[in-house]
């Protein structure tokens, strides 16, 4: 058993000048060994002067660097702790101390219950030798818990606060004498002739406290006992983590209920009403002795605003004031008389400035961390309403810019007119002496009525239509601006308004010019160039593909040659409207001049293969309307078009190359004769003509018998036993030979195909278990993929019940493998159909693991048996340290869920070893067998069979 670190206190009392040592018989024992006091009185000083901890390394008189932290108790004490290990041996605790040691945390580890687990405690410090044993608890306030002296639950005093957090931090076993000058500071700790100090720092930010009187001779104060006690700590940090957990989470929710009812209670209010109910629910909810908020009015005072209880007058000095230290800028906590406290918190405006304060005063110093909690969550709201309240002040107090450019209206609270101004009658051609007595919507402006919808802050701005005096339309901008009075009650209106209607009519011109086409109204080439950048970017951002179509009419110039171009400009028009109607709200259709069209469709898709299938039925579906005739005074005229397509954004792409690309395909469409349409790249095409033919031989090529199954080896980790095989889908087209899953299987997901294909792998999967069984050839357990839409096919479950039933296959020899995708958005229907599979017997694992969307809060429902570590976590190891930490984490993760987990990808022996030196279970990969055709892995299996059994004869 090793032994904690052996450290002792040098108190320093600044006052006397002198350091006592505790426990002085180690000091003693270590005599001569331990640093120059004027070292260590040194320490102290510099400590107190910086009003902070620090840290140093001073020498022992033998020559060892010894480990100092010197921390200031109160203004004229400081406390230094010593790590004197270096001076000390080996084995200082004699082995039956520690076999009593090891017994004490067995017994503590078995308790479950606070009071068990101090009957535990007590006993075997009495049995040590202590006399009363005392338990403080807590956070920011300790309070005395359990007591065999039967006392009640006590608090400490305010004023030994800080010489127990000078202790505290550095959590060190203590014995102090009742004449030693620490003892003096700490009067309700240190009761008994000798008092022993366990103090505990608790890993959620609590402090446990363990005191023991104890008679003089049988004190433990020699060097064994100070390194048992060190051990003992640690025994009961472990022992009491439980209890400190259960604590804060019931302040926590005593914390949550004090918010949720001061909030409930200030949700209606604003303004004074707001600042009176929250000084009403402090001074209730905490039960102080006074509470108010005030503002800071001019230099060095300040004003009340609300107040209850215990307050100062109306207007008050700041100056040697409480509150003063309040306007630096951070909360202030000052001990008074009689246990008492002053809280004050700055309120801060939107410029960061202290615009005024929240003080408190009370006398249970136990409530100031619900209080602080409290308060940090309503902090950024009554510092609102306080400026609300200034802002306000300032707009009655300041006079009103009337006579300007804009037209002012000043009304009551019910929109009669008190005053307007002579912009008001130049905008409105209504005299003042027509106007006042008049009720806005009704005398004046009652086309359209007021509509005015105020904001939380009861204000309003917008564009109206009004009507002038003549009867004309004016277009104006309004804002209405209420004049509360100091209660909150809205006394006035003020309207100011001005006449945009040659703003408005200038812009239209300017709109219509710029942006858009004569003849037919559409966006012409300047609009389509900001959209276009526009949707580039936003694409991009989004990770979605659009595409832009260049559209060019077939023999549009015959029919404008020979009818006029009277007619040509009326076809155009007619193309446009036929375009309009096939085109989404969000899509741009531009006219760039001549019989040049182009249409914008942003966001088609996310997967590039899915946005150039829209793209290309969009085009057949427009050419087609395109090429439908077009009746004429009596004839039918005959066009077509050509169709030039580019999918954005690409590789190497920028937005200014659209358009030449877009030209550049629908050259090429005409070049192939027109009526007909083409993508920009080629070998984009030549891949679109590709998935398009996989897609139609796919759905043959389950009925021409060209798929087949490979099984890849699944083997422990340990020893390689096999475990299982992994079930792999093969294409053999006999046009194409052998085609890749990775081209084929996502263009059947992209259809209901994929379903199809799933059944037909788990039936054969299954029927070929079952072949196998017959034959003798022992497979533990079969694996066989299943895709999100096959598992989310409503009748899933049912056609996995039809397979066992055809095949006869074993359900617990059966393992469905899903991915972490599945569960994204059916989260209840994923779970539903795991469970009743899983009560057949059926076993589930989570393939690719940590690849995809990996939420732990889905993971911990689903009833799954196994993860499968994705092999792009596994192919760089040993040389990616990042990839080795994931790994080291999912394993661990999966250790504490209970899942067994699979390494996928191992291709090399250190990577085995790295798996083997982590406790992960099975792997599969290139290192055991690629994937292999029935009959191959037959013989893999057979010969596995004899190695071991040669093995097993050696």
């Amino acid at each position: 058993m090793s032994v904690h670190a052996t450290r002792l206190i040098w108190f320093f009392d600044g006052v006397k000048g002198a350091g006592f040592w505790s426990p002085d018989a180690v000091a003693h024992a270590l005599g001569s060994a331990l640093p120059d006091p004027a070292a260590l009185q040194a320490l102290a000083h510099k400590a107190l002067q910086a009003g902070h901890s620090l840290a140093a390394s001073l020498p022992s008189r033998l020559g060892d660097a010894l480990a100092v932290t010197a921390q200031p108790c109160g203004a004229d004490a400081a406390l230094l702790h010593l790590d004197v290990t270096p001076l000390c041996t080996a084995g200082l605790v004699p082995l039956e101390q520690v076999q009593s040691l090891l017994e004490l945390g067995c017994e503590l580890s078995r308790q479950k219950q606070l009071g068990d687990v101090w009957a535990v405690l007590t006993s075997w410090l009495r049995q040590a030798g202590a006399g009363r044993c005392q338990l403080w608890l807590g956070a920011a306030q300790l309070q005395r818990r359990l007591d065999t002296a039967q006392s009640p639950p006590a608090t400490l005093k305010t004023q030994e606060h800080e010489a127990l957090l000078a202790l505290l931090r550095q959590p060190t076993p203590l014995l102090l004498p009742a004449a030693h000058p620490l003892a003096a500071r700490l009067p309700s700790l240190c009761q008994g002739e000798m008092t022993l100090w366990l103090p505990v720092a608790l890993t959620q930010g609590g402090l446990a406290l363990l005191l023991c009187e104890w008679h003089e001779p049988q004190a433990p104060a020699s060097l064994s006992h100070m390194a048992l006690l060190a051990s003992l700590t640690t025994l009961l940090r472990h022992s009491l983590e439980r209890e400190c957990t259960q604590d804060l989470e019931l302040d926590g929710h005593r914390r949550s209920q004090q918010v949720d009812c001061v909030s409930q209670a200030l949700s209606a209010r604003t303004g004074m009403g707001f600042l009176d109910t929250l000084i009403n629910q402090l001074l209730v909810t905490f039960s102080l002795d006074g509470a108010w908020l005030a503002e800071r009015s001019g230099h060095g005072r300040a004003h009340l605003l609300a107040g209850r209880g215990e307050h100062p007058d109306q207007d008050y000095p700041l100056v040697d004031s409480l509150c003063e230290p309040v306007y630096l800028g951070q909360p202030v906590l000052t001990p008074l008389a009689a246990a008492r406290y002053y809280y004050g918190l700055p309120l801060h405006n939107g410029h960061g400035m202290v615009c005024g304060h929240l003080a408190l005063v009370g006398s249970d110093a136990s409530r100031l961390p619900d209080i602080e909690s409290l308060l940090q969550t309503l902090s950024s709201r009554i510092a609102a309403e306080l400026e609300r309240l200034q802002v306000e002040a300032q707009l009655r107090l300041s006079a009103v810019a009337f006579e300007t450019h804009e037209g002012i209206i000043i009304t009551d609270p019910a929109f009669t007119i008190l005053r307007v101004n002579k912009a008001f009658t130049q905008i409105t051609g209504y005299e003042s002496r027509e106007v006042l007595g008049c009720v806005l919507g009704e005398g004046i402006w009652q086309r359209g009525g007021l509509d005015y919808r105020l904001d939380h802050l009861n204000r309003w701005q917008g564009e109206t239509e009004r009507q002038r005096r003549d009867g004309s339309s004016c277009a104006q901008w309004e804002r209405v601006t209420p004049v509360p009075d100091e209660r909150g009650h809205i006394t006035h209106f003020v309207i100011c308004f001005e006449d945009i209607s040659e703003r408005k009519a200038a812009q239209r011109t300017i709109q219509d010019l710029a942006y858009y086409d004569e003849l037919t109204g559409l966006p012409n080439r300047r609009q389509l160039q900001e959209s276009l950048a526009g949707a580039f970017e936003l694409a991009k951002q989004s990770e979605s593909i659009g595409a832009l179509l260049f559209i060019d009419l077939d023999h549009f110039k015959t029919i404008n040659d020979s009818l006029g171009h009277a007619t040509g400009d009326w076809l155009l028009r007619q193309v446009a409207d036929r375009l309009q109607r096939l085109i989404r709200q969000e899509d741009i259709l531009a006219r760039l001049g001549g019989d040049e069209f182009v249409l914008l469709l942003p966001r088609l898709s996310t997967s590039p293969p899915q946005a150039e299938m829209q793209a290309d039925l969009i085009g057949e579906r427009l050419i087609a309307e395109l090429s439908t005739p077009y009746p004429f005074e009596g004839q039918s005229l005959h066009i077509g078009a050509s169709v030039g397509i580019t999918l954005f954004p690409g590789r190497d792409q920028s937005v200014d190359d659209l358009l030449k690309q877009a030209d550049t395909a629908m050259y090429q469409a005409k070049s192939a004769g027109r009526r007909t349409l083409r993508f920009f790249d080629s070998s984009m095409q030549l891949q679109a003509d590709r998935r398009l033919l996989i897609n139609n031989e796919l759905r043959s090529a389950l009925d021409n018998n060209e798929l087949l199954l490979y099984y890849q080896p699944q083997q422990m980790v340990e020893g390689g036993d096999l475990i299982g095989v992994e079930a792999l889908l093969r294409w053999q087209s006999p046009g194409r030979g052998m085609i890749s899953p990775a081209e084929f299987i996502p263009i059947a997901e992209e259809t209901d195909l994929i379903v199809d294909i799933g059944y037909w792998v788990l039936l054969q999967a299954c029927h070929q278990f079952v072949a196998w069984q017959e034959a003798g050839l022992h497979i533990p357990q079969l694996s066989v993929n299943v895709s999100a839409k096959q598992f989310h096919a409503p009748d899933f479950v049912d056609r996995v019940y039809e397979a066992l039933a055809i095949t006869g296959m074993e359900p617990t020899c059966l393992n469905l493998e899903i991915t972490e995708s599945v569960v994204l958005g059916h989260a209840e229907d994923t779970i539903q159909k795991m469970a009743e599979l899983k009560a057949l017997g059926i076993s589930f694992a989570i393939d690719d693991f940590g690849a995809g969307y990996s939420s732990l809060s889905y993971l911990k429902r689903l009833p799954a048996d196994e993860l499968k570590i994705d092999r792009s976590f596994i192919q760089d190891i040993p040389h990616d340290a990042d990839n080795m930490a994931i790994v080291e984490a999912v394993l661990a993760m999966a250790r504490h869920m209970g899942f067994s987990v699979t390494a996928e990808g191992v291709e090399s022996r250190q990577q085995l070893a790295f798996l083997q030196a982590q406790g992960c279970n099975f792997y599969q990969g290139f290192l055991a067998s690629k994937p292999l055709p029935e009959a191959n892995l037959r013989r893999y299996v057979g010969r596995l069979a004899e190695r071991r059994a040669a093995l097993l004869d050696a």
